[in-house]
């Protein structure tokens, strides 16, 4: 089930975004009502992903899938996006114990539900990312730039980078999507578009 966050998912949805290289708190913070100014806040958004008691759990460690049940209705992932005019995708996690079924796309297609026709979702992807550039293509996202050395060494394929700040509703960040490798050189990243048709309405 999709859902927009809540205050009492801080806990569990700060869990999921330590797995992060670079997380952004104050963007999530925002999302979930606890923006220091109300005006980022206001452009802040968020939908979880959550499991019921009927889906098992990975353990702490978080790489051993299927080992516990879960409480009721605890969030397992999330989209956190800026939104203006078009909105700027800036973290999309998964825990680990509940990947491989469809939730990221199911985030990305409830996101879409919510956005005006004819506006845009945009997102920046590590140029040799390609699960996240796989994950994205696959629900119509299309490449529209490309930026040379954009991530420097270290920096890891899921870096938000500019996307914590409040004006961030354009391209100026990570889209970020945990991967299992870390550049060891400067890394190109791809910036990607998506264009909301008015068809889109209710997906979620």
């Amino acid at each position: 089930m999709i859902r927009p966050a809540r205050r009492s998912d801080r806990s569990a949805l700060s869990a999921l975004q330590s797995r992060l290289d670079a997380p952004s708190p104050a963007l999530l913070a925002a999302a979930t009502g606890g923006a220091a100014d109300p005006a980022v806040g206001d452009v802040c958004r968020c939908l979880v992903s959550v499991a019921g008691d009927d889906v098992a759990d990975s353990g702490s460690d978080g790489d051993s899938p299927r080992e516990r049940r879960c409480p009721t209705d605890r969030a397992v992932g999330y989209a956190l996006w800026v939104a203006s005019e078009d909105a700027h995708l800036a973290e999309l996690v998964i825990h680990p114990g509940y990947r491989r079924e469809g939730r990221a796309r199911a985030l990305l297609r409830a996101l879409f539900g919510r956005r005006e026709g004819g506006t845009r979702v945009t997102l920046f992807v590590a140029a040799d990312n390609d699960s996240a550039r796989s994950l994205y293509e696959s629900v119509g996202f299309r490449p529209v730039s490309r930026h040379p050395d954009f991530y420097d060494a270290g920096d890891g394929a899921d870096r938000p980078g500019a996307a914590d700040r409040p004006d961030a509703a354009a391209p100026a960040g990570e889209t970020a999507v945990p991967t299992e490798e870390t550049p060891t050189s400067s890394t190109d990243a791809i910036a990607y578009a998506y264009e909301v048709d008015y068809g889109n309405r209710g997906l979620e």
